[in-house]
C-alpha cells in the first residue's frame, strides 16, 4: 500500500497540485487522500469496502492507469484482513488458555463427596463472559469477511456493455408552404412534450423550451454498481445520498427549472448505467459506453 501511495503522491507532485487542490477536485476529505499517499490502509478500517473506489477516482483524476496499480491494493488489503484474522485468533487462543489454567487452579475438592452426589459448581461469570466476547467476535469477523472482503478481493470488475438507445426519432424537414421554414428534431418528445434537449457534447446536455418552475425527474438505473452523487449549481445534495448503489436500484431526483440552472451527475463507474428524464432515455455518447469516472451536466438555458 506505501508503494502505491507513493505513487500517486509523486504523480500529484509532477502535476503541481496540493492534496487541497485535489481534495476540491474528488470530493474526497484531505485526510483520505493523505491516508491513501501514506499507505494507512487502517484508516479506512471503518470503510474498507469503499477503498478500492476511493483508490481508483484518486487515480483517475491524476490519469495514473487504476488498472497498473490495482493488485498491489488488493494485495494490501488481503494481507491487512489477514492481519486482523490472525490476531482475532491469538485472543480466541489466550481466552481458551485462561479458562484452561481457571479449571486447572479450582479442581475438586472432595471426590468421595462427588461419588455419592451430584456436586453443583458455581458457575465462572467472568469466563462465560470472554468466552460470549470471542464467539460474537469471531461471528462478527466472518460476516464482515463473507459481505464485503471475499467479493472485493475475488471481483474481476466484469463490464457488460449496455444496450446503445437512441431514443431520437427519424430527423425529418417538415417544410409548409405558409411558413416556408423546417425544423429538425435534436430530442425525443412526447404529444405533451414542449422542452428539447440538445447534447453539447459527450457529457454536456442543454434543455429549453421549459416552462417557470417546471418539475422535470431525473432518474439514473444502475446496471452496474457505482458510487453515484448528485450536486445543483454546485451544491451536493443531501437526497439522493452521496453512496455506492448496488445493481438493480433505481434513483430518481426531481429538479425545478430555472434560468441557468446547473445539475449534475457524477459516476464513479459509468459503464452500463443508464439516464432518463420524465421517463425518456438520455442518448448516452458511444465515446463514454465504458468510462470508469463520468460527469455528466445538464443545463437550463432558455425557457418558455
Amino acid at each position: 500500500m506505501e508503494r502505491l501511495g507513493s505513487v500517486l503522491k509523486e504523480r500529484r507532485l509532477e502535476l503541481n497540485l496540493t492534496l487541497e487542490d485535489m481534495s476540491t477536485k474528488t470530493k474526497l476529505s484531505v485526510p483520505q487522500l493523505q491516508a491513501i499517499e501514506e499507505g494507512n490502509i487502517s484508516f479506512f478500517k471503518e470503510d474498507l469496502s469503499y477503498l478500492n473506489y476511493f483508490v481508483r477516482y484518486y487515480a483517475n483524476a491524476l490519469n495514473v492507469n487504476y488498472d497498473e496499480i490495482r493488485d498491489i491494493l488488493d494485495d494490501a488489503v488481503t494481507n491487512y484482513t489477514d492481519a486482523i484474522n490472525l490476531s482475532q485468533i491469538q485472543k480466541k487462543e489466550e481466552i481458551s488458555s485462561s479458562v484452561r489454567e481457571k479449571t486447572k487452579q479450582n479442581p475438586s475438592r472432595n471426590s468421595g463427596m462427588n461419588r455419592a452426589k451430584p456436586s453443583y459448581r458455581k458457575i465462572d461469570i467472568p469466563t462465560l463472559g470472554l468466552l460470549v466476547l470471542a464467539i460474537a467476535i469471531i461471528a462478527g469477523m466472518i460476516l464482515v469477511g463473507v459481505k464485503w472482503i471475499i467479493p472485493m478481493i475475488g471481483s474481476t470488475d466484469p463490464i457488460t456493455p449496455p444496450p446503445i438507445v437512441n431514443p431520437n426519432p427519424d430527423k425529418e424537414e417538415d417544410k409548409t408552404s405558409e411558413e416556408g421554414n423546417s425544423q429538425t428534431p435534436e430530442s425525443p418528445e412526447t404529444p405533451d412534450q414542449k422542452y428539447v434537449v440538445t447534447k453539447i457534447d459527450a457529457t454536456t446536455y442543454e434543455i429549453k423550451g421549459w416552462s417557470p418552475q417546471e418539475e422535470f425527474k431525473f432518474g439514473v438505473n444502475i446496471q452496474n454498481r457505482s458510487w453515484m452523487q448528485f450536486l445543483e449549481n454546485s451544491k451536493i445534495l443531501a437526497e439522493p445520498k452521496s453512496i455506492i448503489y448496488e445493481n438493480g436500484a433505481t434513483i430518481d431526483v426531481s429538479v425545478v427549472a430555472e434560468k441557468d440552472k446547473v445539475f449534475i451527475i457524477n459516476f464513479g463507474y459509468f459503464s452500463g448505467n443508464t439516464i432518463t428524464l420524465n421517463g425518456q432515455t438520455i442518448e448516452t455518447d458511444k465515446s463514454i459506453l465504458n468510462k470508469d469516472i463520468v460527469k455528466i451536466t445538464f443545463r437550463f438555458t432558455e425557457g418558455v
